[in-house]
């Protein structure tokens, strides 16, 4: 069993099996369920086993917003507690104490006679006198999920100090199977015998049921208590789980800040429509958490969203997304952050799961640098500024993105993004950009769109300027492609490159 407290192994290929084997079978072997067993070991890759180990601790853990899972470190603690107190022939963990131990901690109250001898019994176990093999008593004020003055008893009866778990108070009896030596007051009154012993007792503890439930209930893994994250775990592994697609871009917000605007997309052909009226609507729960390295929570959201078709389309035969975007402020320092979200179908039940590191852009203080390329569906100028979080507004624009970066006939991609540090003519106070734009495809370059003046420069102060740009596409055939932008600041004679891929298809764009 492992003792190293870890997150993430460094292994070749010939090991990850044995490792992974061995955690489900030895680490967690007795807190995890029945369910998540047969889950993680349908696993096919390391990389969803390492995603599964990641979330088995997550649902366990006391406090998320603490950076140290106490549940883990405590179950580790009793491992190491258990192999170094209980072996014998077995490795601690294995032994029936080493099992109470990891499970349910350290008991009480113990009573140990560690040689056994005679034993004067208590009235509850007959009274009389005998002789013991060695044993221990172990009670529990209390156990969640179990009961209140919990008393367990351990019997070694081959002396070879694996201590089993008994199931009667006769259990630690050396003289059970001798006749007529260490009888209870009622079998050397000839008013019972060994045979009843049994099923005789004083106390509603000792009823042989009650003990056999409550040894039941014992050795049962505890329970999750976020109940509603195990959908989420069947979700991340099974095929019927629900696909969604997620863009992630990254602004500059302020010197010490990160604007990580999140998008995130359902096709309606994955979800289940309910007819309400002339329209078919979709519901779809969405929950996401951020986090830095040391597991600390940045940012949580969660929120419903539904969106409505035209009723009487067949399922699946025409277009239609449900959208939504988070815009999520991180600070520069947290440079190595993941991103969890957690979709839900509210209308078909299927739940959808990505866990992702957050992809965050690297700011200099003496050369220009850009923000993230965003290939968008559209983008709108408003009237007014869009509020504070606004989905899809940012700024004085409307932006649309697309998260698979698939576009259609009748799309063009709308260019949107950021430039810093750049030079600012004293005279005029703006800067002096060229900026090409080219459509590539296995390095050759197909079109080209040239701006000498910078004519795509939407907005421009001292600390940015945003830049926007539509760019045709109806002439390129069905592929996938690299759209470049090359900058050049003439001021300070620096340029700048961004690329990111996209893919034309043929048909109808979506709605």
């Amino acid at each position: 069993m492992q003792h190293a407290k870890s997150s993430k192994p460094i292994l070749s290929e010939s090991s990850k099996h044995d490792y992974y084997h061995k955690w489900v079978t030895e680490d967690v072997a007795y807190i995890i369920s029945p369910e998540e067993e047969s889950v993680f070991k349908a696993l096919s890759t390391p990389e969803e086993k390492e995603a599964f180990i990641e979330q088995f601790w997550m649902r366990r853990n006391p406090d998320p917003t603490r950076a140290v899972n106490e549940f883990k470190e405590e179950h580790y603690r009793r491992i190491a507690y258990a192999n170094s107190r209980f072996s014998c022939a077995l490795p601690g963990w294995k032994t029936d104490r080493g099992r109470i131990y990891i499970l349910h901690g350290p008991p009480s109250e113990i009573e140990s006679y560690p040689q056994g001898g005679t034993h004067y019994r208590p009235r509850h176990e007959g009274g009389g006198v005998t002789m013991t093999y060695p044993h221990e008593v172990w009670r529990y004020n209390y156990l969640e999920g179990v009961g209140s003055n919990i008393e367990l008893e351990f019997v070694d009866p081959t002396f070879t100090r694996e201590y089993r778990l008994a199931t009667h108070a006769s259990d630690k009896d050396a003289l059970f199977r001798v006749a007529d030596l260490g009888l209870t007051t009622d079998e050397a009154q000839n008013l019972s015998t060994k045979q009843e012993r049994r099923f005789l007792y004083r106390r509603m503890q000792d009823n042989p049921f009650q003990r056999y439930r409550t040894l039941t209930q014992l050795q049962r893994p505890p329970q999750i208590k976020h109940q509603e994250l195990r959908e989420i775990v069947r979700a991340g592994v099974h095929f019927e789980s629900l696909p969604f697609g997620i863009q992630q871009d990254c602004f500059l917000l302020d010197p010490q800040h990160l604007l990580l605007p999140v998008t995130l997309e359902v096709d309606k052909s994955d979800l289940t429509l309910r007819r309400d009226r002339a329209f078919d609507r979709a519901r779809v729960a969405i929950y996401g958490v951020a986090r830095n390295l040391l597991n600390e929570i940045l940012s949580e959201f969660e929120q419903e969203v539904e969106a409505a078709f035209p009723a009487g389309e067949r399922q699946g035969s025409s277009p239609g997304r449900v959208m939504f975007q988070k815009m999520i402020v991180l600070r520069q320092s947290d440079l190595r952050c993941r991103l969890d979200l957690v979709v839900k179908d509210l209308y078909g039940g299927r739940v959808g799961h990505l866990c992702t590191p957050l992809s965050v852009i690297s700011p200099s203080d003496s050369f220009p640098f850009a923000s993230s390329l965003v290939l968008s569906r559209s983008i709108r100028k408003l009237t007014q500024a869009g509020e504070e979080g606004q989905e899809f507004v940012w700024g004085d624009l409307e932006i649309i993105p697309n998260p698979p970066k698939r576009f259609s006939d009748g799309d063009s991609i709308h260019v949107y993004f950021h430039l810093y540090n750049i030079a600012v003519d004293q005279a005029t106070s703006k800067p002096a950009l060229s900026v090409t734009y080219r459509i590539l495809q296995e390095g050759r370059t197909l079109k080209e769109f040239p701006n000498d003046e910078g004519e795509s420069v939407h907005f421009s102060s001292a600390e940015r300027s945003v830049l926007v740009k539509r760019i045709p596409i109806e002439d390129l055939t069905a592929g996938k492609y690299r759209l470049s932008v090359e900058v050049r600041d003439k001021l300070a004679n620096q340029t700048v490159h961004l690329a990111e891929e996209f893919e034309r298809l043929l048909g109808t764009s979506q709605p």
